[in-house]
């Protein structure tokens, strides 16, 4: 089988230009199958092992897509649902590192920290929204946070260990869905397939 590079992929040149300074020149396995389909908006589900470069295959092909558009505010145009404040704030870190020669703008939302500067850059508009389920459903909850049932689409949406997330108590409690459509991405354990269908709009069983 021919080996790709970054530049088979559809990645747009600022992103190719941020993976060459970062010294990467071949995807692995798993970035190679997932952004062609994820650039392109379809729904992508995939599993990989730790340390195969699974935050990069949504990340990468998520910032060529936040090229065109503006954030608005209180209507952050994309969402990373994270487990963990850990992860939260390690899907922040590639977006710096691969959105160098992008200007996002990147929320991050997380419990243990004030919520006032959060609010302030929700009040600003941001183009990339990263949580974990508990501090989400705080912002949303107090309307500082626009969805679809507000008149507002949420363009990107990425769920790294989705199953994590979900499983979450309070996630089971607020439904996915309540914060509107949008295109949806999962990296997470293919053993519950209810799981699966409740996170993409595409049928992947069928």
């Amino acid at each position: 089988m021919e080996s790709k590079t970054f530049a088979d992929l559809g990645l747009s040149p600022k992103v190719q230009a941020a993976i060459t300074a970062a010294g990467y020149v071949n995807p692995t396995p798993i970035q190679a199958a997932a952004i062609p389909v994820a650039v392109t908006g379809r729904d992508v589900l995939g599993i990989a092992q730790t340390g195969t470069g699974k935050t990069a295959g949504f990340v990468l092909p998520m910032i060529t897509r936040l090229e065109s558009g503006r954030a608005r505010a209180r209507m952050p145009r994309s969402l990373i649902l994270a487990p963990t404040r850990e992860l939260a704030a390690q899907v922040a870190q590639s977006f710096e590192k691969y959105g160098v020669n992008h200007k996002l703008a990147v929320a991050l939302l997380i419990g243990g920290v004030s919520m006032d500067d959060q609010v302030k850059k929700l009040d600003r508009g941001v183009d990339v929204l990263i949580a974990t389920p508990g501090r989400l459903l705080d912002h949303f909850g107090r309307g500082r946070i626009m969805s679809a049932a507000r008149g507002h689409r949420l363009g990107y949406r990425r769920r790294p260990a989705a199953e994590p997330v979900v499983e979450q108590p309070v996630m089971r409690k607020h439904r996915l869905e309540s914060l509107g459509p949008g295109d949806r991405h999962a990296v997470f354990p293919s053993r519950s397939r209810t799981i699966a269908e409740l996170i993409l709009l595409t049928n992947m069983f069928d």
